[in-house]
């Protein structure tokens, strides 16, 4: 259940996500549903990706809670060899958090100057992520200390008791508050979030290479992530925020290319990237593993911004509520689960423990980051542009986002 450079996945990433993919930019308007509205929209929030981005971290929850329990080989079966696989063990499930962030820090950087507008765009990524991380690195510090001993956690499987016992000395908790992480497995699911950090510096380049050039010239930064090369695992994950940075760039085309499918080939396509998608990868993701995935991400995005009936699937509200608490949702959840699971996997079936999981994880878990949200993850994105403007104002005042 861990995968890439010691990150946990169930799947994968299970980058677990969540993701922590901003909403940075300007609001558009969200109920203009016409692939030419879509299309024109260099920037902006649009509802269907909060509806997709809150999808992918209940799926995220719910593979961790099936990938934590003891079950039987049929029970596995069920879970993981059929069509069921794309609820239970989706590989795209935090890898299209990525992609997502890089479709949305690229139409952030769209409307920014690539001089004086980097520092004000930096300063509300690191806001955007930093915060809500502590809190839940907090969080799980705290509930850690009413975690049961591995042993008595009878229902679980030797990958969901291994994390029983950590519990971070003071003083090494203050140094993993300080930059998003694993915390010493305090926070598995923290590792996406500083591979979120890593690609947030990164994506003024590749965009300035994307606006001057061409994005082509990213594949030299693809190739390198092909060869796994062990220098910098980090920059595995390239191929994610690469093809939601093209997404953005070449949305247009795009938006025309769908236009004229007809509907059978949306349906095929559609399909296609729901295969890629959830598609089983190794514990460890390999470089061709990871791309394949991307792919899947990919496609799906692009379905759900061009092809109506997709996208508006998307736009339900309580898909787009569920997508505004996602990066809370991801990050409280597996402390949540490591608390409760123990103590509600006293059945005899495995299939009985599952169901008491999901019933008592998942409730406690949206209300937690509900919580996490307006305390915490709401307040620090308007400190975020708060800061942003000031600095705006008082050191670049010509720069685009001042006003």
């Amino acid at each position: 259940m861990v995968s890439g450079a010691g990150q946990i996945d169930h799947m994968s990433d299970p980058p677990i996500d969540v993701p922590a993919n901003l909403r940075d930019s300007a609001p558009i308007d969200a109920n203009s549903t016409s692939k030419a509205a879509l299309a024109r929209a260099p920037t902006g929030h649009l509802a269907c990706l909060g509806g997709l981005r809150g999808t992918a971290a209940m799926l995220v929850v719910i593979t961790h809670c099936c990938g934590g329990l003891l079950r039987t080989p049929e029970m596995g079966w069920w879970l993981y060899q059929t069509p069921l696989r794309l609820i239970t063990a989706p590989s795209g499930a935090v890898q299209i958090f990525f992609v997502l962030s890089g479709w949305v820090l690229a139409a952030s950087l769209s409307r920014t100057s690539l001089g004086t507008g980097i520092v004000p765009y930096l300063v509300r990524r690191v806001l955007r992520i930093q915060p809500p991380y502590m809190f839940g690195l907090l969080l799980a510090w705290g509930l850690s200390f009413f975690y049961v001993a591995p042993e008595a956690a009878t229902g679980l499987n030797g990958w969901l008791r291994s994390f029983l016992p950590v519990h971070l000395e003071p003083s090494v908790l203050l140094r993993e508050l300080l930059v998003p992480g694993v915390a010493g497995e305090q926070l598995p699911v923290g590792w996406s979030l500083f591979v979120e950090i890593v690609f947030s510096f990164w994506m003024p380049l590749m965009w300035l290479v994307t606006k001057r050039l061409h994005w082509v010239l990213l594949f030299p930064l693809l190739a390198y992530a092909y060869t796994g090369a062990e220098e910098f695992l980090t920059l595995n994950w390239s191929f994610d925020f690469v093809f939601g940075l093209v997404l953005f760039a070449e949305r247009e085309r795009l938006a025309r290319w769908v236009n004229v499918l007809p509907g059978v080939l949306q349906i095929a396509l559609v399909l296609l990237g729901l295969a890629l998608f959830a598609a089983p990868t190794n514990l460890y993701k390999t470089p061709p593993e990871i791309l394949r995935v991307a792919i899947g991400c990919a496609i799906c995005l692009v379905a759900v911004l061009y092809i109506p009936w997709v996208r508006r699937i998307f736009e339900t509200r309580p898909l787009i509520k569920l997508g505004q608490i996602s990066y809370s949702l991801y990050l409280v959840h597996f402390p949540i689960l490591l608390l409760v699971a123990p103590h509600v996997t006293g059945a005899t079936t495995p299939w009985r423990n599952l169901l008491a999981v999901l019933v008592t994880v998942v409730p406690l878990s949206l209300l937690a980051s509900e919580l996490g949200y307006r305390l915490v993850e709401r307040p620090s994105i308007q400190w975020g542009r708060w800061c942003s403007q000031r600095l705006n104002l008082r050191y670049f005042p010509s720069s685009p986002g001042s006003s």
